[in-house]
């Protein structure tokens, strides 16, 4: 009896494999079927199967079958002889794909179409050359696929490369750095890209945060100071927090307003007098509070300090 490596995972001539370990032999057992060629009989001329397969053995990852052939077929006889004599020496596995993959764990150097990852024996033919257009065909949901050299097709499509170099370049790895290594850099400069937008994000939120406080501080003061009134606050606000400086300037130039005086000794004019209370102060009158403010500007920030609580804006 004459043994064949039929199949193993190795590369073929048309740039895929088919794994070993992904091949479904349930089918085949059944029917364990040997063909001429993959050419199965459905006209009067073409060749009857030239026997069966068995003994099935799996040796590393090679599939091992031994040739039964018809000796009441004149044709398988002859096929039979050759295969003795060495002169035919090739079998072929005719497949139905299930499932196929371009992951880099199943891709070796040089393959140019998708590793058939799973696969359903369905029979096994001898061959006089393999691995050529027609030493091996694939069956997939029922229909026959040629497989030729430059041919693409929608089950085993030729896997488009595009060249890598300029983007590992680019992301500061070496020309030749894996599409792994490529990933992996991208991922790192996304998660580094989400921190900084997080950071960025709250370092914004504390400035607004202090800028605010900074705007209605300066407001609080001006309305402490007599310079505006309070119903005018959100307007001052708005503004120093769009334009801080500018507003500092305004708030520095408005007059204080004052009431008109109704505490004023007769006779005196004021400033001249003994003051110890910021409100008899603001209610003598603009001149006597601008007065004490310009002279005596140590006097004017003690009462506004005990008065309001905290220092006055003497700009």
């Amino acid at each position: 009896m004459t043994k064949f490596r039929v199949t193993d995972s190795s590369l073929n001539s048309y740039g895929f494999r088919v794994l070993t370990e992904g091949i479904d032999f349930t089918f085949f057992d059944k029917n364990p079927i040997m063909l001429w060629m993959h050419n199965r009989p459905f006209y009067k001329e073409d060749p009857l199967p030239l026997g069966k397969w068995q003994n099935r053995e799996l040796t590393g990852d090679a599939v091992i079958m031994e040739a039964v052939y018809d000796e009441t077929d004149e044709f398988a006889v002859k096929i039979k002889s050759k295969a003795e004599q060495g002169i035919i020496n090739m079998a072929s596995i005719g497949i139905d794909i299930i499932e196929t993959s371009m992951d880099s764990k199943y891709l070796l150097p040089g393959q140019t179409r998708p590793t058939v990852v799973k696969s359903l024996l369905k029979e096994v033919s001898l061959v006089d050359i393999g691995s050529n257009p027609n030493a091996l065909k694939l069956y997939h949901n029922g229909v026959e696929v040629k497989l030729a050299d430059g041919v693409d097709n929608d089950i085993l499509p030729i896997i488009k490369t595009k060249n890598m170099k300029p983007i590992a370049i680019k992301l500061g790895l070496s020309e030749s750095a894996t599409e792994d290594q490529i990933l992996q850099k991208i991922g790192e400069i996304q998660a580094e890209h989400a921190t900084l937008k997080t950071s960025n994000t709250d370092l914004t939120a504390s400035l607004k945060r202090i800028n605010d406080e900074k705007a209605a501080n300066l407001v609080d003061q001006a309305i402490a100071s007599g310079k505006i009134t309070a119903d005018k606050k959100e307007t001052f606000v708005k503004m120093a927090a769009s334009d801080f400086d500018g507003c500092k300037a305004v708030l520095a130039a408005l007059p204080v307003q004052i009431k008109p005086s109704a505490v004023i000794t007769p006779g005196n004019t004021g400033a001249e007098t003994e003051i110890d209370d910021w409100q008899k102060l603001v209610d003598s009158g603009s001149e006597n509070l601008i007065k004490l403010r310009t002279e005596d500007p140590q006097k004017y920030r003690q009462l506004y300090r005990k008065n309001y609580g905290i220092d006055p804006v003497l700009d």
